[in-house]
């Protein structure tokens, strides 16, 4: 099975847009997973599934059992609760549901309840199933959302029957998105030329030498900055490189030039 994640330094870089013109050219072979949280998908509207997924726990008091001792109060290292006019109050984004404050309550007055975090939405384009994510609430102690995506697309994958998987990433070479790199077999970057991509580039072919991962770049916006382009292709040339020129960025010229670079990453 293969699974392409697409990869960002920054917003911006035209890495939606591409992913939306894959949707074109691999259609219902694959499963798309935008782990985002973006409203890019919205519009779509033959929904096939949706689920609430939770993230983590918080504490929750019953007033009618509180006796405002504070021994809830003082046992909370991350200052999650306060005694207001006799009643245990939780402030909730200090609370990691650690539960600490439910051993010491005398009363059973302090409960742990699992947080609504948002829901995974399954919809279908044309023969293309895309599965993306709505973010109502994201506590500290919650899991990172964007694996809830990428394993409820992963799932489709498997029931459907396909063999291929392409995910997008947040911008950036954050947590979010290394939770995401070693699952994919192929890793997509979308960038712009500028002297800052080095930095961003260099990562990526610093995680490739410890884990083997396959890179498929590509360059938007290449006339930009044609020195910082070719500075690129050099620099990296061993990596499979696409340049999308600016004023192309929309036409049937870098559909299918994208097309031709993509289709034998499938084989």
């Amino acid at each position: 099975m293969r699974e392409i994640l697409l990869v960002s330094d920054k917003g911006g870089t035209g890495k939606t847009t591409l992913m939306k013109m894959l949707v074109e050219i691999v259609g219902g072979s694959a499963v798309y997973a935008d782990c985002t949280f973006s409203s890019t998908w919205r519009h779509i509207t033959d929904v096939l599934q949706e689920d609430i997924f939770y993230l983590g726990q918080e504490a929750v008091v019953d007033e009618f059992a509180c006796i405002g001792c504070g021994d809830c109060e003082d046992v909370c290292k991350f200052k999650a609760i306060r005694i207001v006019r006799g009643q245990a109050q939780i402030i909730k984004q200090n609370c990691t549901g650690c539960g600490h404050c439910l051993q010491v309550c005398p009363t059973g007055a302090l409960s742990l309840q699992n947080i609504i975090g948002g829901k995974v939405v399954q919809k279908r384009s044309n023969d293309a199933i895309i599965v993306y994510g709505v973010l109502q609430y994201y506590p500290k102690n919650g899991i990172r959302p964007v694996l809830i995506v990428r394993d409820k697309a992963w799932d489709v994958m498997i029931s459907y029957q396909k063999k291929i998987m392409i995910s997008e990433a947040y911008p950036g070479w954050t947590r979010l998105t290394l939770s995401l790199v070693p699952f994919a077999n192929i890793l997509m970057p979308i960038v712009e030329p500028h002297p800052q991509v080095f930095e961003f580039l260099d990562k990526i072919k610093e995680y490739q030498s410890t884990y083997k991962n396959n890179i498929a770049l590509v360059v938007n916006k290449s006339d930009l900055n044609n020195e910082v382009t070719q500075q690129i292709i050099e620099q990296y040339s061993d990596w499979k490189i696409l340049t999308i020129p600016y004023s192309d960025i929309y036409m049937k010229s870098s559909f299918e030039q994208l097309k031709i670079f993509v289709l034998p990453l499938l084989i």
